[in-house]
């Protein structure tokens, strides 16, 4: 190397040498030939890996490290040693040999976007694809596709090598775009763009200032500055003050609109609704819209029409524009979940339960309360619901899991439509589910005693099976006779009242039928009923699948107390108290208007709000400490919405006695 003329193959020996040191724990002399790199081709800079190597240094060769003379002349080390390791700093993976080497069609495209992790979601897919055909094909050509992702790759490693002074962002932020040398109101240097703020880095000096939060943002404003020389630039006003910031962002102004307007307009959304899942998928359209604007350089057919593809994949500036806020839930709706994340196709929630933790701290040290979401893929996805981070995710039954049940301090027992109960341990997740078979229909309901010694499972066919919670084998079992669609199965004051399509039954542990109850309305006509409950005080409540009635009954006589018209509703699904308060989960009343939520007074029997927060029908329901509730939907929506019920309910705890 030492007699090698040429600079560049000198570089490449750097590079190899090394590569090589690292690799044989050499990680000083390592470092010394990739700082030479910067002298003689900084191109081949690994600096990744250089970022590994710092961050894996001992003590003892850090203060080695510090005393180098080329490291204290490299500002570039310098910047690595002092930057934070973060969640985000990921391997950037270019996999040019997934890319179509023919026309594929949306199906194609599909499977190639989910193998190069360039979305998942079948709806964004879908919006891309019109972008890189224009809506005027059903296949997209493979130069399309190649200029398209090597451009989002580009902006991947060129956003990844933004050095972001510390403090200037959280630890779950990330660069998604890196302006070229503009001139601005804070100087000349670079703008970049964050899921949470617009920074300014100025040239040369490595300065950086919060030049906005997005949420601040009131206004972008698109004009030419100057007199003589007309330039392209953009103003953005501040709310709440006369303040703006004016970046000549020249050719790239219009691009630059786009993705703040996006990534404003998502971030507005997931505050208003406290869906902060919306944070990642709008920053997931920002980096696609950059992406498509970029390769309509070389695509000619797209750039003749690349405004109308970039606005078509602004999907929150669009749907923010349309749709009204929707004020009912301000102060109740807390938090959204949203468990279809990083699925292809949107499914249903089928059922919720909250698991409150141990005091004294589970085995593996975890204590912390949890929120069991059962998948109508028949996965069981749990999050921690202090941070409503997904910590763990259970073996997919053959079927949709439709419901969930805590028995004791240690199993959850799951239901699903393959005709099989699932017995899950808390404590050891590692540990094979055990599975508990001998149903002959779809599982629909699980209860359990009043001692916590005896689970009942339910199926569609009216079978009822008895299971010891100690052996897990089967006790007993009987079906109800003339009964086809049973739903729903609760353990009343020593009975099993068992909720079917026509009727409500009061049933003994051997399976005898002790009363009936049925909804007819005025002309005699038997009403199909949805769920069920019975209050602290003896009240009956019954809601209807397919009307908008809602019967109040003494419990004991079956008398009717009274009945109630919510009007506009189609239907009610689930029902859940607490408190004073009773909760009814309903069907959308047509596509496209959200499905309420109910709060009705126990007392009163009135009811007293709604609320708006599921844009297909409410499909689960559980309660977490009689503080809040949860609620899931159908796979339109797909997510979970956590409310606070102490907006409604008094303070005094009530129970139902079992």
């Amino acid at each position: 190397m030492e007699t090698c003329k040429s600079l560049h193959t000198r570089a490449s020996y750097l590079y190899l040498r090394g590569m090589l040191y690292t690799a044989c724990d050499h990680p000083i002399q390592g470092l010394e030939d990739f700082h030479s790199l910067e002298v003689y081709d900084r191109r081949l800079f690994p600096k990744r890996e250089a970022v590994d190597v710092i961050a894996s240094l001992s003590v003892t060769n850090r203060e080695v490290l510090h005393q180098n003379d080329f490291y204290k002349k490299s500002e570039l080390f310098k910047k690595i040693s002092q930057k934070k390791p973060s969640i985000l700093d990921e391997p950037i993976i270019m996999e040019f040999e997934k890319i179509p080497t023919k026309p594929v069609d949306l199906h194609g495209f599909s499977d190639r976007c989910d193998k190069l992790n360039i979305a998942s979601n079948n709806d964004t897919i879908g919006r891309l694809f019109d972008s890189l055909t224009l809506g005027q094909t059903d296949v997209l050509e493979p130069d399309t596709f190649s200029a398209f992702y090597q451009c989002l790759k580009k902006n991947e490693i060129d956003c990844h090598e933004v050095v972001v002074p510390e403090g200037h962002m959280d630890q779950t932020e990330r660069v998604l775009k890196l302006s070229a040398v503009i001139r601005t109101d804070y100087g000349t240097g670079h703008l970049v763009l964050t899921q949470k703020r617009l920074l300014f880095i100025q040239e040369g000096l490595q300065e950086c200032k919060t030049v906005i939060l997005l949420r601040d943002i009131q206004e972008l404003e698109k004009f030419q500055q100057g007199t003589f020389r007309r330039v392209d630039a953009l103003r953005i006003h501040a709310n709440e003050s006369n303040n703006s910031f004016v970046a000549c962002l020249k050719e790239e102004r219009n691009c630059w609109y786009l993705l703040i307007r996006e990534m404003w307009s998502g971030k507005l959304m997931a505050e208003e609704l406290k869906d902060y899942g919306i944070i990642q998928q709008a920053a997931q359209n920002v980096t696609h819209i950059d992406a498509l604007i970029q390769s309509a350089e070389e695509i000619p057919t797209l750039s003749t029409n690349i405004d109308k593809a970039a606005e078509h994949l602004c999907w929150f500036t669009r749907i923010r524009t349309v749709e009204p806020r929707d004020s009912k839930n301000e102060g109740v709706l807390q938090h959204r979940v949203n468990p279809n994340m990083y699925e292809k196709e949107q499914q249903a929630v089928e059922a919720l339960l909250y698991t409150p933790g141990s005091k004294m701290g589970d085995h593996d040290g975890d204590s912390t309360p949890k929120l069991w979401c059962a998948m109508g893929n028949g996965k069981i996805r749990v999050y921690d619901a202090s941070t409503w981070i997904l910590e763990y995710e259970y073996i997919k039954a053959e079927d949709r899991v439709v419901c969930l049940l805590s028995v004791g301090e240690t199993q959850v027992w799951a239901g699903s439509f393959d005709t099989s109960v699932y017995v899950i341990d808390q404590h050891q997740r590692a540990a094979p589910l055990r599975r508990l078979l001998g149903h002959h229909d779809m599982i629909c309901d699980l209860t359990k005693n009043s001692d916590n010694r005896t689970v009942y499972s339910a199926s569609l066919n009216g079978q009822v099976i008895a299971w010891n919670v100690g052996t897990l084998q089967e006790m007993s079992q009987f079906k109800l006779a003339n009964v086809k669609t049973l739903s729903a199965i609760k353990f009343i004051k020593g009975n099993l009242w068992c909720c079917t399509r026509d009727s409500l039954l009061v049933v003994e542990e051997n399976g005898g039928i002790v009363r009936q109850l049925q909804h007819k309305d005025s002309t005699g006509k038997i009403l199909k009923l949805g769920d069920f409950l019975i209050t602290p005080k003896n009240q009956l409540w019954t809601c209807c699948s397919e009307t908008s009635k809602i019967a109040v009954w003494d419990a004991d006589s079956f008398q009717r107390l009274k009945t109630i018209d919510v009007k506009g509703c189609r239907g009610f699904t689930k029902m859940i108290q607490v408190h004073d308060k009773l909760w009814v989960g309903s069907k959308t009343a047509h596509f496209g208007v959200d499905a309420s939520i109910y709060i009705f007074n126990t007392e009163s029997r009135e009811e007293e709000k709604d609320l708006h927060a599921h844009s297909d029908s409410i499909r689960s329901m559980c309660t977490a400490e009689n503080r809040y509730v949860m609620s899931g939907s159908g796979s339109r929506d797909g997510k979970v919405a956590i409310w606070r019920a102490s907006a409604f309910s008094r303070r005094a705890a009530l129970t139902v006695d079992t």
